[in-house]
């Protein structure tokens, strides 16, 4: 632009602004993260895992669904489906993960 100073500011009448965050801000850790390219996992096991945790989501989504139906919309024949198929997928994993642990 033809205002810039040489200095990089625009306006010769603005002072500098200090940057409060270098002077006040906490200060900001270094981390290590460790190499995981050599760490497997066997196949079974992460099947399982997430198997589980697919169980488990869509079990909480119903259960939680459910009892909004319910409760704010009065629809409790819908909710009371979607609180069962919660209580089922939920059981499912629960299930799953207990027979892979007793292996």
């Amino acid at each position: 632009m033809a205002d810039d100073l040489p200095d990089g500011s625009t306006d010769q009448y603005e002072p500098d602004e200090p940057d409060p965050e270098a002077e006040y801000g906490p200060d900001v850790p270094s981390v290590s993260i460790p190499d995981t390219t050599d760490a497997d996992v066997p196949p079974e096991l992460a099947r399982v895992f997430w198997s589980v945790v697919i169980a488990a989501n869509i079990g909480l989504f119903a259960v939680s669904l459910g009892l909004m139906v319910g409760v704010f919309r009065g629809q409790w024949r819908l909710g009371a489906g979607a609180i069962t198929l919660g209580v089922v997928a939920l059981l499912l994993g629960y299930r799953r993960y207990r027979r892979h642990q007793n292996r």
